[in-house]
């Protein structure tokens, strides 16, 4: 069941469902949430929210959009414009996780866990589903490898108080001790410890260059080369 061509249609708020666990998203920014409501409020929802049937008739379940569904709910509109599609199984998985990852604000766990259930969903492996998402193999890598650190390093990854590309250095840490990985995090997220990638590299220096300014470099002298003289050759002429 698609609407032709895709054309929106007014659906009533209550015939529409969030199923539990379904969206990527897992934390939440109430700042942003809240801007989004005022948004809302004042110009409704712009962007159609895509939902399937949910199987019993007259109901649908949202596919993506769940932060627009919940602000159309706390502004009490009665209706909303949705385009009605039926997608494959792990489709909706799929199309949750694409709308979630054009979103600026979505955290690296949450965009790892909804890769995570999209492959699940569609039994796909990682260079199939960053195809399908036409993302890098490289990002799907890096991401679903961060579901392998121990839950509070994850919760600081998610928090942005660690950044993700300390991942293999927790997760070799880890291998030894979940704790110290949780503390090494911990130091990371109170600044105890500088991240590897954000301290300025020096440029290697010349001994020219590291002279001091008043000194004056001196230079050897080449010394000269002494010929030793040859008398002319007779070119074999026995009378010379």
């Amino acid at each position: 069941m698609t609407d032709a061509n895709g054309v929106p249609r007014s659906l009533p708020l209550s015939t529409i469902d969030v199923e539990a666990n379904f969206n990527p998203r897992t934390s939440g920014d109430d700042e942003r949430q809240a801007q989004l409501v005022e948004s809302v409020r004042r110009h409704g929802i712009l962007q159609p929210l895509p939902v399937a049937p949910a199987g019993d008739g007259g109901t649908f379940r949202v596919v993506a959009g769940h932060r627009r569904l919940a602000a159309a709910a706390a502004v009490g509109l009665m209706e909303v414009p949705a385009i009605v599609r039926d997608p494959a199984a792990g489709e909706a998985e799929a199309l949750a996780v694409v709308e979630n990852l054009q979103r600026e604000d979505l955290n690296p766990i949450d965009e790892a866990r909804g890769l995570d259930r999209a492959m699940r969903a569609r039994g796909l492996n990682q260079g199939q589903v960053a195809e399908e998402l036409s993302i890098s193999p490289k990002r799907v890598s890096e991401r679903l490898g961060l579901l392998r650190l121990p839950d509070e390093v994850q919760a600081r990854i998610a928090a942005g108080v660690v950044p993700p590309t300390l991942r293999k250095t927790l997760a070799t840490i880890a291998k030894v001790s979940t704790e110290v990985a949780d503390a090494c995090a911990a130091l990371v997220a109170a600044g105890h410890v500088e991240p590897p990638h954000s301290r300025p590299t020096q440029p290697a220096s010349s001994p020219a260059s590291s002279a001091s300014p008043g000194s004056t470099t001196t230079r050897a002298t080449p010394r000269p080369r002494h010929h030793r003289s040859r008398s002319p050759s007779n070119n074999g002429d026995p009378s010379a």
